[in-house]
């Protein structure tokens, strides 16, 4: 209760936090994937999970209300080749569809640090309050480099804001 009140008095408290979407909830579990056991079709997706952003690479993230970040590859499909598309994991996996401060796409530097980071879910559709406390956040924890770009993005993926 004091971390809420806390939290309240610093501007972000629980009723910002942000919940999926119900109906993408629902399309998760038909397209095979289990929030609870971390599974695609039976397998195992918990390898694709970190704790920590990765060198050199695409990511989405959550933020969750412990203080935690949640981190996981955006692969890019390959034109060229053939078979299935890379798996990129929703968003609400990494937030086992609970409730998160924050959530979206980031990319990193070859030393880890997040160079550029938005609000980016369709899952979970934060809001630039979201974003704002995610900033503080990755900042916090020494994650974002300086001079990061933190995107304020609209539903439909258009850079609305830059904080």
């Amino acid at each position: 209760m004091a971390k809420i009140k806390q939290e309240e008095e610093k501007g972000f408290g629980d009723s910002d936090m942000r919940e999926p979407k119900e109906e993408s909830i629902e399309r998760d579990k038909k397209n095979g994937w289990d929030h609870e056991k971390c599974t695609k079709d039976g397998k195992d997706m918990s390898h694709q999970i970190f704790d920590a952003p990765v060198k050199g690479q695409k990511l989405i993230y959550v933020k969750l209300p412990d203080g935690s970040f949640k981190f996981s590859p955006r692969p890019e499909p390959n034109p060229l080749a053939r078979g299935p598309r890379p798996t990129t994991l929703p968003h609400s996996m990494l937030g086992k569809a609970g409730k998160v401060i924050g959530a979206g796409e980031c990319e990193t530097d070859a030393d880890g640090k997040i160079v550029h980071a938005d609000n980016f879910s369709g899952h979970y559709q934060p809001g630039e309050k979201n974003l704002e406390e995610t900033k503080k956040n990755m900042e916090k924890q020494n994650m974002a480099k300086e001079g990061t770009k933190f995107n304020v993005l609209d539903k439909a993926g258009k850079v609305i804001k830059q904080i």
